[in-house]
This record gives structure tokens, C-alpha cells and sequence, in this order.
């Protein structure tokens, strides 16, 4: 079963979700608390982790992420207690170990199938290729915003 196209897919994943874990480490006390584009820059990084079942798990899938709000994950209402460095880093090897296991049970002949997970939740047919995608996609984003908000305090010590 070839897994060369997957290959680069964990590659890409590894590298963008690296970056948050470093981002969540060089985060100043200060960024930790802040508002940036609504939310708390600490709830960025739990959504960022905490949906990753949303592109992983199959339908019907228990989460993997119980630690948090549903709605606090999914960025529909404001978080009321910060966590701390160490618990989002926790939660981040929790949820990427699910999106680890996720590349681990496809070959590159299943991209094209149909992620029953995706699918439920957005309502139309999603392949798996279209949710590894997403998922790097969805990462990149808040890569940016997280690069965004530590060069703008002066952090230097980007990846």
C-alpha cells in the first residue's frame, strides 16, 4: 500500500502544527490573555488542536477532545478560564496524536474516498484528500495569526 502522497501530507501537517506547538511556548504572559479576532489568543490555539477530530474522525466517532467546550472549541462563545502553556501542549499530543492516527489507516489509494466524518458535518461529500487539506489549511491559517500577533510584541524566535 503506497503512502508517498500521504507522506507529504503528515510532512506539511507536522511542520504547520510544530509551529503552533512553538508558538505556544515563546507565547508572552501577556498574548496569553489578549483578545486578537474576537477570541483569546490561548482559545486560537485550543480551537486550532480541538477540531482536529472534525477532520479526522470518522461519523459516529466518539471525540477525542473532552477537556474543553464544545462551543468554546468552535470559537461560538468566548472561553471563561485561560488554560495553561502546559495544558494546550497537552492537548495538542492528544489531538495530533488522533490526526497521526488518521494517516496511519489510509493509504494514498484512499484519498478519494469519502470521509463519513467531514461529510456528516458539512453536509456534502468530503474526500478524505479534501479534509487532509483543510486540515494543513486550517492550521496555516492560525500559524499566521499567531506568527502576526508574537513579530508584532518582537519575538524573534520564530520557526
Amino acid at each position: 500500500m503506497a503512502h508517498d502522497i500521504l507522506d507529504t501530507f503528515r510532512t506539511r501537517f507536522d511542520s504547520v502544527y510544530g509551529f503552533l506547538d512553538k508558538a505556544v511556548e515563546l507565547t508572552p504572559d501577556a498574548l496569553w490573555g489578549k483578545k486578537i479576532g474576537g477570541f483569546y489568543y490561548w482559545q486560537q490555539l485550543v480551537h486550532v488542536y480541538g477540531v482536529i477530530d472534525s477532520f479526522c474522525k470518522e461519523a459516529g466517532a466518539p471525540p477525542t477532545q473532552t477537556r474543553h467546550d464544545a462551543d468554546i472549541i468552535r470559537l461560538i462563545k468566548d472561553g471563561e478560564t485561560a488554560p495553561t502553556k502546559a495544558d494546550v501542549l497537552d492537548l495538542a499530543r492528544q489531538m495530533v496524536g488522533t490526526a497521526h492516527a488518521f494517516f496511519e489507516r489510509l493509504t494514498d489509494e484512499d484519498l478519494f474516498a469519502k470521509n463519513s466524518g467531514r461529510t456528516q458535518r458539512m453536509g456534502h461529500d468530503v474526500t478524505h484528500l479534501e479534509a487532509l487539506i483543510s486540515l494543513i489549511a486550517h492550521g496555516m491559517y492560525h500559524v499566521g495569526i499567531c506568527s502576526m500577533e508574537l513579530r508584532a510584541l518582537g519575538v524573534k524566535e520564530l520557526p
